[in-house]
């Protein structure tokens, strides 16, 4: 009995044994290769690392990630135009003029809904005879931040031909002009062992670190907040007239010296709610490193922003600028929820870094609580200042729970009980639209 491919109902072995004998490298190749290239360089900015890791001759595999439709010529462009044999799936040959085309692009194809002896036999074949084959061990483009299971095609390929594998990370979003948001790393080459279940996770692992190093931030400038002083008049008049905020206990926040504002977090305009409180005092803030990917990043940057990595296991240098800031006699607002409270919860649990910064800096603690729904031309957004705390020596937690239960109290108070199950709502729909919005897309 034939094996039959389900997505188009022709027998698998005849399809590939014809695709590979047909396929070739012919003058759509040259055009297709030079054209992209061109237009890549042009309009998309990438960045490559690592050249230097691959190979001066013999075969080899490369192995990348994939994250956008441009991958496979885009690691080739980092190559400097060697030749490379590319595998891929064999829908692409189907259909007059396209499976012209891509049998004219030289690749390699392979029926992804079956183990396929031929197309792995052909780019052994290749491989031995000194070429290069490129693979994408997750199969399919993957918009997520893990990395989706590798298939064995790879270290299967390298095993039987005895030839290394060169992990190739991508990192990044195909925009245009994008400086440099779109970074290819090619890693050192790994050689296949005996034990290719193993082999296979190691080579996963590798370009997942490789991954992980390619998006730390860079970092930024850190500015002393100039651009706040001209700005923050034009934002606060706006925020006033769309959202009519009420501030209570302005008078708690004082006028000189260091002093750190806790709040809690629902919005991204919380900020700005904050610095209505003494309009008159430049006011720093801790914000996601993301944001300096944002084609505003600069302008955040030098609205005086603190950047921090959520991920790093050191955060000395943003500890610095918060105390260099302090010193200064600055007011420092922070979240200790440390993200947006989408939960039905009041308040999500508080984490030390602002009862921290405030003993170190021997600066007190102003308790603040936003009320109430952003909701433009409406009142009864508020947002209300508690008298400061002052930061004992020693043990923080007695001190950390005291500041919530001080803003808990102040929530409760003024009625947010009766706003938090519209709020959670609101970012349930969010979170179901942004959930099937990017199932389309997949």
């Amino acid at each position: 009995m034939e094996d039959i491919n389900p997505k188009t109902g022709l027998p698998v072995q005849e399809i590939e044994s014809d695709l590979n004998i047909k396929a070739k490298r012919g003058w759509p190749y040259y055009i297709a290769y030079s054209t992209v290239y061109v237009l890549i360089w042009l309009l998309i900015w990438p960045k490559f690392k690592g050249q230097e890791n691959l190979p001066k001759k013999g075969g080899y595999i490369v192995a990348a990630n994939h994250v956008n439709g441009i991958d496979g010529i885009l690691v080739k462009i980092g190559m400097n135009g060697q030749p490379i044999e590319v595998i891929a799936k064999m829908e692409l040959f189907q259909g007059k003029f396209k499976g012209w085309f891509f049998r004219n692009m030289g690749a390699i194809p392979v029926d992804r809904s079956k183990r396929n002896g031929r197309a792995v036999d052909l780019a052994v074949e290749r491989l031995k005879e000194g070429a290069v084959v490129q693979i994408m061990p997750e199969g399919t483009i993957n918009r997520g931040d893990e990395l989706l299971p590798f298939k064995m095609g790879a270290v299967v390929m390298a095993s039987r031909a005895k030839v290394p594998i060169v992990p190739v990370a991508i990192t990044g979003r195909m925009r245009m002009f994008g400086s440099g948001k779109l970074k290819v790393a090619y890693g050192e080459p790994m050689k296949v062992g005996d034990d290719l279940e193993k082999a296979n996770e190691e080579l996963r692992e590798t370009i997942g670190k490789m991954k992980k190093n390619l998006e730390k931030p860079k970092g930024m400038k850190q500015y002393d907040g100039l651009f706040q002083d001209f700005m923050k008049p034009i934002l606060l008049g706006l925020i006033k007239f769309v959202y009519r905020p009420e501030v209570v206990g302005r008078e708690n926040i004082p006028k000189k010296g260091g002093v750190i504002i806790v709040s809690n977090h629902k919005h991204d305009l919380d900020p700005f709610l904050i610095m209505s409180g003494r309009t008159g005092r430049r006011t720093h803030f801790l914000a996601k490193h993301e944001c300096t990917d944002w084609k505003i990043g600069r302008g955040i940057g030098a609205f005086g922003v603190v950047f921090v990595d959520r991920q790093a296991e050191d955060k000395t240098k943003t500890k610095e600028q918060v105390m260099k800031f302090l010193g200064k006699g600055r007011v420092f607002a922070l979240f200790p929820e440390g993200t947006r409270n989408k939960t039905e919860d009041l308040l999500m649990p508080f984490q030390f870094g602002a009862v921290s910064f405030a003993q170190k800096g021997n600066v007190p603690i102003v308790p603040a609580a936003i009320v109430g729904q952003y909701r433009p031309f409406k009142k009864g957004l508020k947002i209300v200042f508690s008298k400061p705390i002052e930061i004992p020596e020693g043990d923080l937690t007695k001190t950390n729970e005291k500041i919530r239960e001080t803003i808990e109290k102040i929530l409760i108070e003024n009625g947010e009980e009766a706003h938090r199950p519209e709020i959670y709502k609101h970012y349930q729909a969010k979170a179901a639209k942004e959930a099937a919005k990017k199932g389309r897309k997949t």
